[in-house]
C-alpha cells in the first residue's frame, strides 16, 4: 500500500503543479513590454532636393496661352452685347416679346434696311398692334411706324452726346476689367513658376520672358479692340 502511495504522489503533483506552470507562463507573455524597433532616419542630402526641384517643361505655357485667349473672347462678346452704338441690326428685336412668351422673331421677318432702320414683316396682321407694343415695352429707344397691314418700319434715334459719353466710358471700364484679369494671370503663372523651384536661373528667366511676352500681346490686342469700339460710337 505504501509503494501504491509512493508511486501515485509524484504523478498527482506533477498534474497539480501543470496549471500553475501554464498561468504562470502565460502572465509572462502578457507582461513582457514589446519589443521597439528603431530605424536610422535617412538624411536629406543634395540627391533629396534635386528630385523636388522642377523643370521648365513643367509649366504648362499651352494652358496659359489658352487662358489668355479665353479673355480675349470673352472681351468681345461684351464689347458687342453690353455696348449698342445705335446701328440697325436685327439681333436688337430677339428679345422683344408679343403676347405671353412668344417671341416677336418668331411671327415675323426682321431686316434692316439701312443704318438707321429695321424692317418688321408680320406673318399675321392681327400681330400689327401687340407687335407694336412690344416694340415700345422693350425700351430700346425704337419708335415702330405702320407701312401697311403687315409691315412695321422700327427707327433708331440719332445718338445724343451724353449717350455716346456713356457708351465710351463702358467701353474704358469692360477693357480694363480684362486688363486686370490679364495681370492676373499673369502673377499667378509667375507664382507657379516660382512653386516649381527650378535650379536653372536661364530657364526661369526665359519662362518669365515668354508669360510677359504673350501678357504684352494680349493688352496689345485688348486696347486695339477698345479703340476700334470706341471709333464706331464716335462715327455712330
Amino acid at each position: 500500500m505504501f509503494a501504491v502511495v509512493a508511486t501515485t504522489m509524484p504523478r498527482l503533483q506533477a498534474s497539480l503543479l501543470q496549471p500553475v506552470r501554464a498561468a504562470t507562463l502565460r502572465a509572462a507573455v502578457v507582461s513582457t513590454p514589446p519589443v521597439t524597433r528603431w530605424f536610422a532616419t535617412k538624411k536629406k542630402g543634395k540627391g533629396a532636393d534635386s528630385e523636388l526641384a522642377g523643370t521648365a517643361a513643367d509649366f504648362n505655357m499651352a494652358t496659359f496661352t489658352t487662358r489668355m485667349s479665353s479673355c480675349v473672347d470673352r472681351l468681345k462678346s461684351s464689347l458687342a452685347d453690353e455696348v449698342s452704338i445705335g446701328r440697325a441690326n436685327p439681333a436688337l428685336l430677339d428679345k422683344v416679346v408679343v403676347g405671353k412668351g412668344v417671341k416677336l422673331s418668331e411671327i415675323s421677318q426682321i431686316s434692316a434696311k439701312d443704318s438707321k432702320t429695321l424692317i418688321v414683316v408680320l406673318n399675321d396682321e392681327d400681330f400689327m398692334a401687340a407687335a407694336e407694343k412690344g416694340i415700345r415695352d422693350a425700351k430700346l429707344g425704337l419708335t415702330p411706324t405702320r407701312i401697311d397691314s403687315h409691315t412695321l418700319k422700327a427707327s433708331i434715334p440719332q445718338m445724343s452726346a451724353e449717350r455716346r459719353q456713356s457708351l465710351l466710358k463702358a467701353v474704358s471700364d469692360i477693357a480694363e476689367n480684362h486688363r486686370a484679369a490679364i495681370r492676373d494671370m499673369r502673377a499667378k503663372a509667375r507664382a507657379e513658376v516660382k512653386g516649381l523651384k527650378i535650379k536653372s536661373t536661364d530657364e526661369v528667366k526665359r519662362l518669365e520672358d515668354k508669360i510677359q511676352k504673350e501678357h504684352d500681346g494680349v493688352v496689345k490686342l485688348i486696347d486695339a479692340l477698345a479703340d476700334s469700339k470706341k471709333k464706331e460710337i464716335n462715327n455712330a
